[in-house]
């Protein structure tokens, strides 16, 4: 590198000072190698730091006063749990003392039909019969034309026994006939107002002749027809049993 250079410098010099220099042989250029690329590559992997600018450190902000902290409310007091009163003793509640209750016995029947004297006529008494005491236990009825007397047997104030006895002419009337029907029906309201077939059983029975009979509620019940003559006897009676 350094004869390069100074012969380049004495052929500038040549040139300048007009002397022509007895022309010495030119050297072969020497191939001059490619100069190298001297520059450092930067490292990779890590990236270069990027210099950080300098200026002044921020100021710090102002920092807002603290706010009030909140005064804490009045806690309420919790409320006072009631004592347990005292539970009252039980007092001895005493026994009931046992009454006895006999057992309900059995109501007797009544001893009669359940119909005072009075009441038992007074039917009878709106056909026209007359009544006369005939004795203690007697109550007689009659009627004008003696078609017909009715018996009531037993104390005034609860008869024991009601019959009548009719005697139908043959042949009978008409009147005689509807007398007779309801003089019957009579004697079944005062002395069994209660039995409901009664009526039917003594329209069956009427066309029976000689005696039917049957009981209902503590009563005995008997109607006999006799044929005679001149007439037909019809006996209806209710006894209290």
């Amino acid at each position: 590198m350094k004869a390069k250079v100074a012969i380049l410098l004495i052929a500038l010099l040549s040139l300048s000072t007009g002397c022509n220099p007895t022309p010495t042989a030119t050297p072969a250029p020497v191939d001059t190698p490619a100069p190298t690329d001297t520059s450092i590559p930067p490292p990779t992997g890590t990236p270069i730091p990027t210099a950080t600018p300098t200026s002044e450190p921020p100021q710090p902000t102002d920092t807002p006063p603290p706010t009030a902290t909140p005064q804490p409310t009045d806690t309420p007091q919790p409320t006072p749990t009631p004592q347990p009163t005292d539970t009252p003793q039980l007092t001895n509640t005493p026994e009931p003392t046992s009454t006895h209750t006999p057992a309900p016995t059995d109501t007797p029947p009544p001893a009669g039909l359940g119909t005072t004297r009075a009441d038992a006529a007074q039917p009878y008494q709106l056909f026209e019969f007359t009544f006369n005491l005939e004795t203690d236990q007697h109550y007689i009825g009659t009627i004008s034309d003696d078609l017909a007397i009715v018996d009531l047997v037993g104390p005034e104030g609860d008869i024991t026994c009601a019959s009548i006895t009719i005697n139908v002419p043959k042949p009978p009337t008409e009147s005689q006939a509807g007398r007779t029907m309801t003089y019957l029906a009579t004697l079944l309201t005062i002395a069994a107002p209660d039995w409901p077939e009664g009526t039917a059983w003594l329209n069956q029975n009427l066309n029976n002749m000689g005696e039917s009979k049957t009981t209902y509620n503590n009563r005995e019940i008997i109607l006999v027809i006799t044929p005679k003559d001149d007439m037909t006897t019809v006996e209806f009676s209710i006894t209290a049993k």
